[in-house]
């Protein structure tokens, strides 16, 4: 694992936690009005070898969201460099110009 940006520095186990725990889906949250308490972009390997990076956001509410949608993280990080945490985003889906679902992050 390499931490490409991050919220702030944290210690070991919430590394683990935003690294390990189970998460949602952001593209099954779309719609949903999230409060950002903090967030981890890292890139990693996954099963089939590839390397790929991965933004987990941490909520007010103790949930873990993640995604590899590069459209949804580029939003993602225009707004957290913009703003201080505790940050609301809303998670929004559409439909590119080639059929294809995806998601990305509006300021709440």
């Amino acid at each position: 694992m390499n931490i490409i940006k991050a919220s702030q520095d944290f210690g070991k186990q919430d590394l683990y936690k935003l690294t390990h725990n189970r998460s949602t889906s952001l593209k099954d949250a779309v719609n949903a009005q999230l409060t950002v308490d903090a967030w981890l972009y890292y890139s990693d390997v996954n099963q089939r070898g590839t390397t790929v990076d991965v933004l987990v956001i941490m909520t007010a509410d103790g949930g873990y969201y993640s995604t590899i949608s590069q459209t949804f993280i580029n939003e993602f990080l225009d707004i957290a460099d913009a703003f201080p945490l505790p940050v609301g985003i809303v998670v929004v889906g559409g439909t590119s110009k080639n059929g294809r679902d995806f998601i990305s992050c509006e300021l709440a």
